[in-house]
């Protein structure tokens, strides 16, 4: 969905009216590259059906150079086996924490492989 600059900009600036110590979220499926001038939005997002290791490296590359948080919100691993496996999938984003970069994905914990 593309979603206009406009919107994100008005709506995260509410938000951060309303509750400045609040972070804000663009879940704009895909990371939309003219969001992330915004000063008002501190997190990008993305979901990954199935995983894709060279869009999340990609995504976060393009994130971390607008000094804003990545989150990888969604991913699955059961859609096509032929997918990235993974494990590869979340060493990617365990690497880059090592790296001191503000990468995240929700529910590792909660998986067995």
């Amino acid at each position: 969905m593309d979603v206009p600059v406009s919107w994100i900009s008005e709506i995260s600036a509410y938000i951060k009216q309303l509750a400045p110590n609040k972070l804000v979220m663009d879940g704009t499926y895909g990371v939309n590259k003219t969001h992330l001038n915004i000063s008002s939005v501190d997190i990008f997002s993305d979901h990954f059906y199935p995983p894709n290791n060279t869009k999340l490296m990609d995504d976060i590359a393009v994130v971390g150079s607008a000094d804003k948080v990545y989150f990888a919100g969604e991913y699955a691993w059961t859609l096509n086996p032929a997918a990235t496996p993974l494990e590869d999938f979340f060493a990617i984003i365990e690497s880059q924490q090592a790296k001191g970069k503000p990468v995240i994905a929700g529910g590792k914990q909660d998986l067995a492989f």
